[in-house]
């Protein structure tokens, strides 16, 4: 079990990295131009409307139901 300390420690080393990770973005997005923005802002609109995964192309994996249980016998 991970002490007390640890657990700080975690949490701080996450958040710095959550912190970093944003900055870095809205550096990219200060230097992208107005153009890149709308492109960048209707990319995001057309992933949340079409759920993220359209137009990615490639086959789709039929979804199949759990696999049965094949009891050995003794």
């Amino acid at each position: 079990m991970a002490t007390r300390k640890q657990l700080e420690k975690q949490k701080k080393a996450r958040a710095l990295k959550k912190k970093k990770i944003t900055l870095a973005k809205e550096a990219s997005r200060r230097e992208e131009g107005p153009e890149e923005r709308a492109e960048r802002l209707e990319r995001q609109a057309s992933d949340r409307q079409f759920g993220g995964d359209a137009g990615k192309g490639g086959p789709r994996k039929a979804v199949t139901g759990p696999k049965m249980h094949r009891p050995q016998g003794g």
